[in-house]
């Protein structure tokens, strides 16, 4: 698929709204998965006495690709961004879109989350929450780590740029011209044998190295989240690693869910080797092969299903930054009060989704979409009537 056709990428605006709805999914699950996994979930997210194998599956499914998707397709749309304005552009559009809300929604977290968690706690008999546990590392911020991330790469950006520029400036003066084309070379050459490959073995294996000390998990880890966002930086200009995962979706998918099965296999596993084991590589190794391939399968799909403008994909996408910032006090509030109801946690699950979902779509239709609100998190406004 030629890039140059391409003048609006609705597919990946549509993944991108759903990636965000599926952020309900998960938070909503929390409740109902202990017993299936390795983590003592108890400890910090209030535990329901009924669980699901069914929901916990899912849960670790989304899990497994959700984030590295976003990232991919963060830094894809950067370089978009950057593309079709200037650096200049992209760093006032972090500040007003990333920075701002982080000031204006994380005392609001602050405000409301430590109290929710509490009630969950009094609720299930078990653990405690402070707003201290939020801020730590193993917690921070809220859910909000994804823009921490993201102001971090720009940062980043920012110093990586005046460097270059100063060592540029420093070896012309002293006309060291081989040097700067060696290292252009050398820069060339490392991003196309880690990055531009149709097969992903070698990110594969990079990524396994550089998030081994955290098992494959992106939440502290800004260095292995900043691999896959310059993954996606690089796709924005990899016609052909786009067009191939354009066309071949359903290979990379398929081959992401055998090793998502046997990542599986290594979950019911984990209680029986530790972090220094092989068994441990051999864990992160299928994580990262299932994040990369089942990323690469869900970019394809949606480019190919979700090509034309649909306007409630559009709705979705162009609500998805508001669900993403105010959603967590919604869906954590109404799993815990359903923690007393003796009903099937696969009913429960169900109604904390569609009534957080609602809750969040009908506040931003009415207070966020027409308003200066959505000014802030989208850069622009729509008609209330649109």
């Amino acid at each position: 698929m030629p890039q140059e056709s391409q003048t609006r990428y609705h597919g990946l605006d549509a993944l991108r709204g759903i990636a965000m709805m599926l952020g309900i999914v998960l938070h909503a699950a929390l409740p109902y998965v202990e017993p299936y996994t390795w983590d003592d979930f108890s400890t910090y997210w209030p535990q329901d006495s009924d669980a699901s194998f069914a929901i916990a599956v899912l849960n670790d499914f989304i899990h497994s690709w959700r984030m590295p998707t976003f990232f991919i397709l963060s830094g894809f749309f950067t370089h978009l961004v950057i593309a079709r304005n200037s650096w200049q552009h992209w760093y006032r559009n972090r500040f007003m879109r990333i920075l701002l809300p982080l000031i204006i929604f994380s005392p609001l977290m602050a405000a409301t989350l430590p109290s929710i968690f509490n009630y969950g706690f009094e609720l299930s008999e078990s653990g405690e929450a402070s707003l201290q546990s939020f801020l730590s590392w193993e917690g921070y911020p809220f859910h909000l780590w994804f823009l921490w991330h993201l102001l971090i790469f720009a940062v980043g950006a920012f110093c990586i740029q005046g460097i270059n520029k100063i060592l540029h400036t420093f070896c012309s003066l002293i006309r060291l011209h081989a040097l700067i084309n060696g290292m252009k070379k050398a820069k060339t050459m490392t991003g196309h044998f880690f990055f531009d490959s149709s097969y992903p073995v070698s990110i594969i294996l990079l990524l396994t190295f550089v998030t081994l000390w955290t098992g494959g998990d992106l939440l502290t880890n800004p260095l292995g989240s900043s691999l896959y966002f310059v993954l996606g930086y690089r796709l924005y200009v990899n016609e052909k690693l786009l067009a191939t995962i354009y066309s071949h979706w359903k290979y990379y998918f398929n081959v992401g869910l055998i090793s998502f099965v046997y990542l599986l296999v290594l979950i019911s596993m984990r209680g029986d080797f530790g972090d220094e084991d092989l068994r441990w590589i051999l864990y992160v190794l299928a994580v990262i092969s299932t994040n990369i391939l089942l990323s690469y399968g869900i970019i394809g799909f949606f480019m190919n299903k979700c090509s034309e403008y649909n306007k409630y994909l559009k709705f979705i996408a162009d609500s998805s930054y508001w669900i993403y910032l105010v959603h967590l006090p919604i869906v954590t509030l109404i799993t815990f009060v359903m923690l007393p109801l003796n009903i099937f946690a696969e009913i429960k699950f169900i109604l904390a989704i569609g009534l957080t979902s609602l809750s969040c779509l009908v506040s931003y239709k009415l207070f966020v979409r027409s308003t200066i609100i959505g000014l802030l998190l989208n850069g622009k406004t729509h008609p209330f009537r649109n």
